[in-house]
């Protein structure tokens, strides 16, 4: 269910201390929602306040495929049926749905040729973070029209986070190789997105082999994965065993050099709202709920709504607890890498998970030994920014993530370099321990200071600048003193 997804995301701790997203809107863009009637809305989603415009030629906002309902429930959605009680990751934040359902082989047919007006609605009508689970047919990392419109538009709205789905073309080289470089679908090549592939849940009762769900899939894209996959993945059950990422998850580098996706969360066999529209036909394959309100689903567009209530919390934190009155979208992405937690032993972002699993309780420092400090900030190229930081000397790892939001274009635009001095010696952002080269590709960057000691000395510099000044924004988790 979904409440076991947001336990591996870090957003329980959230929730237990009272933080389930009130005072924010997050929009989502997708089939549609239930029945398309505000006086009869969803039981699992009726305490939710909830707008609904529709781009459909009916301006209709009901769900006949079901996904839109699904994703919903993901974000803004909470029950108690015959599953046990369940939450989406921000059940008290509001919901601005926006329909583009046109037919069940068509399910986002009617979303408008360009992304610029959907985010533009959503953020008059006061959304400050826009989630959509749709990719566009174009793969392969290109920098397409709609990324470089959802730059345009984070670059103009700066406090709009925009939440995207990396698709679910992720295959293999072959049985004896890892996973092929290159399959993520547009718009998550936008550098100002924040990117999310799919993970492993977990759901033991749920879980079979991926083989099973990929066989039950023929004539589906995601299909062809299974040609490629190896062995042991094959066998692997999808909700079950070691943390990993899932092996339909589109995998970066995009066409200039890039990681992406930027966070995963779970997208395996998520449970939450099924839509009562009596043309809703759900598939089976990730198993059947025995609540007639509920559904399996999976794909990396169920690991975006998880993602985006996550932010909403994190946005409702900075301003409720931190004093931050506008949280910046590159704040939030700032925030949240900065907690992210690499699977597989990785060191550093790398292109099958970016900066890793999302883990909200880390990103928001939940825990006795751990702060959080942020800050936002100008820079003109050529300039650096230093803070000192006081730490408690033997308080564990720091982590500190720098990101903006770049101006439109093929490549970074601007770009700005972060360096940390500790005990470790001299970190530069993504890069080894070690490392004497800079990130020269990424609108953001993490160092991971394993041994702090009494004070971190913490560098941004602008190496260079598209048109500056340009505004940054830098997350600090550690023990700070």
């Amino acid at each position: 269910m979904a409440g076991v997804a947001i336990e591996r995301i870090g957003v329980t701790p959230l929730h237990d201390a009272g933080f389930f997203g009130e005072g924010q809107l997050v929009a989502l863009c997708d089939t549609g929602l239930d029945l398309g009637d505000a006086a009869n809305l969803h039981p699992t989603l009726s305490h939710a306040p909830i707008q609904a415009v529709s781009y459909r030629p009916s301006r209709r906002w009901d769900d006949p495929h079901g996904h839109g309902t699904h994703l919903a429930g993901c974000l803004v959605g909470r029950g108690d049926g015959p599953e046990g009680p369940w939450s989406g990751s921000a059940p008290g934040a509001g919901l601005y749905l926006q329909s583009t359902y046109r037919s069940h082989s068509q399910p986002f047919g009617n979303r408008p040729p360009r992304i610029e007006g959907l985010l533009r609605t959503a953020w008059a009508a006061g959304a400050r973070i826009h989630a959509h689970g749709w990719a566009e047919r174009s793969g392969g990392g290109v920098y397409s029209m709609a990324a470089r419109e959802i730059d345009r538009v984070a670059a103009e709205l700066s406090e709009l986070l925009i939440v995207v789905a990396v698709g679910n073309e992720g295959r293999y080289g072959g049985p004896e190789d890892g996973p092929a470089p290159g399959t993520l679908r547009s718009p998550s090549t936008a550098r100002n997105a924040l990117c999310v592939g799919a993970g492993k849940n977990h759901r033991p009762e749920h879980s079979r082999p991926f083989r099973e769900f990929f066989e039950a899939r023929q004539g589906d894209s995601s299909h062809a994965v299974i040609h490629t996959l190896p062995p042991p993945l094959l066998d692997d059950g999808w909700s079950l065993g070691p943390d990993a990422v899932a092996p339909f998850s589109g995998r970066g580098p995009t066409q200039d050099g890039r990681i992406k996706p930027d966070l995963i969360a779970p997208g395996t066999a998520l449970l939450a709202s099924r839509s009562r529209h009596p043309s809703c036909i759900f598939p089976t394959e990730w198993g059947a709920s025995t609540d007639p309100d509920l559904a399996f689903l999976g794909g990396t567009s169920g690991a975006v709504p998880l993602v985006a209530g996550a932010a909403a919390i994190a946005r409702q934190v900075l301003i409720d607890e931190m004093g931050v009155s506008a949280p910046s979208s590159a704040l939030l992405r700032a925030v949240l890498l900065n907690g992210a937690d690499l699977l597989h032993g990785a060191r550093v972002p790398n292109r099958n998970q970016g900066w890793g699993r999302l883990n909200l309780a880390g990103s928001l420092a939940r825990a006795p030994d751990r702060s959080l400090r942020v800050f936002e900030e100008e820079i003109r190229e050529g300039d650096r920014f230093r803070i000192d930081l006081p730490m408690r000397d033997g308080g564990g790892p720091a982590r500190i993530t720098l990101a903006w939001t770049d101006p439109p274009g093929e490549t970074l635009m601007s770009d700005l370099d972060l360096e940390v001095r500790g005990d470790d010696g001299v970190l530069r952002g993504n890069q080894p321990v070690g490392d004497a080269e800079f990130d020269r590709r990424n609108p953001q960057e993490r160092v991971i200071v394993n041994r702090p000691g009494r004070e971190l000395e913490v560098v941004v510099r602008a190496h260079r600048l598209d048109a500056g000044p340009q505004r940054f924004a830098l997350a600090v988790i550690g023990p700070l003193a």
